[in-house]
């Protein structure tokens, strides 16, 4: 009970100190003239909107110039980039997007120049991987016909040392024959 007696207090009293608070505003705006009225009026008007209207915006303008010295910004270093490589100090940045598309374009057929050449490059290994083998069979085969030539006059020079069997000369033999071709 003493709760609610306390509550009826305040808010009591609150209501009598609004009352008279705003009675008093009310009172003091009736005793002024028309024209006094409309000033303060136009004032109001004025100071409520630098806080709530033109403070605002020019935050808003703010922010907009330093996103407009950024997006310069980022156009300038891409400017010079595209200028860098295109190898061109004097390229104009109007001509940026152009630029872009012929590097891109110029990127394109030096990429399909290098894959050409390096499936020719390919094709050369796989002949050269083909010739090398065949080098290498002819060298051994080679190797044979000289190994054989060899064991032929080897001995052709053992047959030299002996004498001469007595009768007809003798004919060349097939494997003689053979090997002189």
């Amino acid at each position: 009970m003493g709760v609610g007696i306390f509550f009826r207090l305040l808010l009591g009293g609150a209501a009598k100190f609004l009352g008279g608070f705003f009675g008093g505003i009310f009172a003091w705006l009736k005793a002024r003239k028309p024209l006094e009225l409309l000033a303060m009026a136009l004032i109001a008007v004025l100071i409520v909107q630098h806080f709530f209207i033109i403070n605002p915006t020019r935050r808003h303008l703010a922010d907009e110039k330093a996103k407009t010295a950024q997006l310069t910004k980022q156009i300038g270093e891409a400017c010079a980039a595209a200028r860098l490589a295109a190898d061109n100090p004097k390229l104009d940045c109007k001509q940026l997007a152009g630029q872009i598309t012929a590097l891109g374009a110029s990127l394109k057929e030096v990429t399909a120049g290098l894959n050409s050449q390096n499936a020719a490059i390919r094709e050369l290994a796989r002949q050269n991987a083909e010739q090398q083998a065949a080098a290498a069979a002819a060298t051994k085969k080679a190797q044979v016909r000289a190994g054989q030539a060899l064991s032929t006059a080897e001995r052709l020079k053992a047959s030299a040392g002996r004498a001469a069997p007595p009768g007809k000369e003798c004919d060349p033999s097939d494997e003689l024959k053979g090997s002189w071709r």
